[in-house]
């Protein structure tokens, strides 16, 4: 890539996924429903920035149809076994955290309000975790990955980095850590099975168990 257009990329890279986000972090929020709202607003419109920078440059097309799921179920294969093997540690490690953090609203949430966590984690696939996997895996694959050659190591890290600055508006660290973790995870399984469909699963698998041990509120529901 030529010096000029790679420092456009570095660029873009800086406006888009990092000063874009930090935006929201001076917003001062008045409920943690507004918070929620301002959430699917800021994806929808970094959602739609980065499908007309892939429509302009005609980069890439994905496949999002319930046939393309299936395959990319079925081809992932005996991968499903590690991907739940990890998700089983988190479980422990986050609800070891969630004891020591908040241990009297542990479970809280799928206690007292089951109808709501079935709910939300139904809707928080569609509008919340598709949307962060298009951006900060697709996108960020197909459009950035030059920038760092075969440095795959710094990939990850940046792109975690950039995962966990998404999250700043919520004003907390153990979110900041938690998302951190979890780009690291993600940009993993993205790169193992080339798949949306499947990191979208794993990352919704965290969310509805963070949910679940009551850290909702953290993340902007208020329950």
């Amino acid at each position: 890539m030529k010096e000029k257009k790679l420092k456009c990329r570095i660029l873009e890279l800086f406006l888009l996924l990092f000063l874009f986000p930090s935006f929201l972090l001076f917003i001062d929020f008045e409920s943690k429903e507004k918070i929620a709202l301002s959430v699917f607003i800021f994806l929808l419109i970094l959602g739609g920035l980065v499908f007309l920078f892939l429509t302009w440059k005609k980069e890439n097309s994905f496949n999002f149809s319930i046939q393309a799921f299936k395959k990319d179920f079925v081809s992932y294969g005996k991968n499903w076994y590690y991907l739940f093997f990890r998700f089983l540690i988190g479980m422990l490690l986050t609800g070891v955290v969630m004891y020591f953090y908040r241990g009297d609203e542990i479970f809280s949430t799928i206690l007292n309000h089951p109808d709501k966590w079935l709910l939300i984690s139904f809707v928080y696939l569609f509008i919340s975790v598709y949307p962060q996997e298009f951006i900060y895996r697709c996108f960020f694959v197909y459009r950035y990955k030059m920038l760092f050659k075969k440095q795959i190591k710094i990939l990850f890290l940046v792109n975690a980095t950039l995962f966990s600055l998404a999250h700043l508006f919520f004003r907390s660290p153990l979110i900041l850590l938690l998302t951190f973790i979890g780009g690291l995870f993600f940009m993993h399984t993205y790169r193992q099975s080339k798949s949306i469909h499947i990191v979208s699963v794993e990352h919704a698998l965290y969310g509805s168990w963070l949910f679940a041990l009551g850290i909702g509120r953290d993340l902007g529901f208020p329950f």
